[in-house]
């Protein structure tokens, strides 16, 4: 009988511990975002006020947002200065790279990497005003992932603890 009753236990914790890292998960996509979010929002306001080069802002500003997402804007900065590929081709070919392995949903990652096409312009004030779609267009997605996740992480949660009681009651 102590047996079933550990057994039941383990169950009933380890499917609302699967429960918890599906929410986490979930938590990660919604911070990803912000932070896209963030980062466009200050490129633009980098390249505004000081005047700077798309290259150069990206190093500045991937200085400036550390992280993984952080390396990946140095990185780009760094590798155009070099000025071996366009700053597009790096751009799609790195941030590709990136959203890889993210928890962005298809449109957001083909989203992240379609900014490549929006930093060829030669007037800094449509350049600037990209920027700040894109920074929209990622708060956005941010702020829905925020409404939606308490009711999806109360149904994960809740279909979680009910499987492992499932199981428990099927071990009994």
């Amino acid at each position: 009988m102590l047996l079933k009753l550990a057994g039941v236990t383990a169950s009933v914790l380890g499917s609302a511990g699967m429960g918890f890292c599906i929410c986490r998960e979930l938590e990660g996509r919604r911070e990803e975002l912000a932070q896209l979010a963030a980062a466009f929002g200050l490129l633009s306001r980098e390249i505004s006020y000081s005047g700077e080069r798309i290259s150069e802002a990206l190093c500045i500003c991937g200085n400036r947002l550390g992280g993984r997402l952080g390396e990946v804007w140095e990185s780009i900065g760094e590798e155009a200065l070099l000025r071996e590929q366009s700053t597009e081709e790096i751009w799609a070919r790195q941030m590709g790279e990136y959203v890889e392995n993210s928890s962005l949903s298809d449109e957001e990652r083909k989203k992240a990497v379609s900014f490549s096409a929006w930093m060829g312009f030669l007037d800094r004030e449509a350049q600037i005003h990209a920027m700040k779609e894109f920074s929209d267009w990622f708060r956005g997605a941010a702020a829905q992932q925020e409404r939606e996740l308490s009711e999806k992480k109360k149904l994960i949660m809740s279909l979680c603890v009910s499987g492992g009681l499932m199981a428990a009651i099927l071990l009994l």
